[in-house]
């Protein structure tokens, strides 16, 4: 494979992928008795849309990752790690 202009290097490892960013955020939330209508209230965004993401069916924004990283108690490099 030839070296092209812009390539990732080689070292660089994927970030989780859908289902597993969103299986880390239900156990999250869970660990902190939290419920789908109380993160929806914090965090801003509707129930149905946390329940496609934690079930890997929808991947979060940047911005929401963030949030809701952040509102559980860890770093959007902890939730996004391979």
């Amino acid at each position: 494979m030839s070296k092209q202009a812009g390539a990732i290097p080689q070292t660089f490892t994927e970030p989780a992928d859908a289902a597993c960013i969103g299986s880390r955020l239900r156990t999250a939330r869970r660990a902190r008795n939290l419920t789908l209508r109380d993160v929806e209230a914090t965090a801003g965004m509707s129930k149905a849309h946390l329940c496609r993401i934690e079930s890997g069916a929808s991947v979060p924004g940047l911005r929401l990752a963030a949030r809701l990283a952040s509102l559980y108690g860890f770093s959007l490099d902890a939730l996004v790690a391979p």
